[in-house]
């Protein structure tokens, strides 16, 4: 996942499901202009999401970025 506001600092990620639900919580961790924080694509348990569309929500200060992406198995 890419952060796209071209700033620096400490960013933190949530993958939701569909439903709004947190999947997977990630960070903070320190991220660059135009970083990335990535996913192993397992849940909060350690167990694999399964295939289907899920959320990804960054927040890096008061920017939050939302995008839609597909897991597929």
């Amino acid at each position: 996942m890419r952060i796209e506001d071209g700033g620096t600092g400490l960013t933190e990620a949530d993958i939701l499901d569909l439903q709004g639900r947190v999947v997977r919580h990630l960070g903070p961790v320190w991220v660059g202009p135009r970083g990335r924080i990535e996913w192993d694509g397992t849940d909060a348990s350690g167990s694999r999401v399964s295939g289907g569309v899920y959320l990804a929500r960054l927040k890096r200060g008061n920017n939050v970025q939302t995008s839609r992406f597909t897991v597929l198995r």
